[in-house]
């Protein structure tokens, strides 16, 4: 039981140092996409450049430690759901509350992804809108730059097992875990006789 709540409390951590950094990235790249769409998108390629690099680092900092995240956040309440549905009222408070685990521990992570990709996908927006031809031939490649960056799929947050946690992940993360549980409660139907 103990090393349960450690293991969750490690989670909490991590999610809560990743949630600070999201934030962090998204308010620059907000910052730099109105910047580069306005005018002189020459002095934003150092920022960018730093943007992704720290989006890189997170990703090396978190990438093996988000299976055991994975782990906590969908295993161990599939574990705890099965005491539950196996155990019934008589099943500990330990599985009753580590069973929201799933929702409130992988949505975060899935989040940070789908913010870095949408502020990535507006960076293109802004490179296309942007003043090209009032700019000189140095800023316009500075701009064709930008828009070269935009299409960079790293920076995400990824593990050993998953190549980015996003939204489709988690919708395929929570088919297998329903599918799991489906397949738990047939096994219960099946052996108390009700079909």
């Amino acid at each position: 039981m103990c090393l349960g709540y450690a293991t969750i409390s490690a989670c909490v951590l991590a999610i809560a140092c990743l949630w600070s950094i999201e934030l962090a990235v998204i308010a620059v790249q907000r910052v730099i996409n109105k910047g580069v769409g306005k005018s002189n998108a020459a002095i934003w390629a150092a920022p960018q450049s730093e943007l992704l690099s720290v989006c890189i680092d997170m990703e090396r900092l978190f990438h093996d430690l988000l299976p055991q995240v994975l782990f906590a956040t969908t295993i161990v309440p599939l574990f705890a759901m099965e005491d539950v549905i196996i155990n019934g009222s008589e099943a500990d408070g330990f599985s009753l509350s580590i069973i929201p685990a799933i929702i409130v521990g992988l949505i975060p992570v899935c989040e940070f992804s789908d913010a870095v990709l949408q502020g990535r996908n507006s960076l293109q927006s802004a490179v296309y809108f942007g003043p090209w031809l009032e700019e000189p031939v140095s800023t316009q490649r500075h701009m064709l730059c930008f828009a070269f960056a935009s299409f960079s799929r790293r920076g995400f947050v990824s593990g050993p097992l998953v190549k980015a946690f996003c939204r489709r992940t988690l919708g395929k993360v929570l088919i297998q875990w329903f599918k799991f549980l489906q397949a738990l409660l047939n096994i219960q139907n099946h052996k108390t006789g009700r079909i």
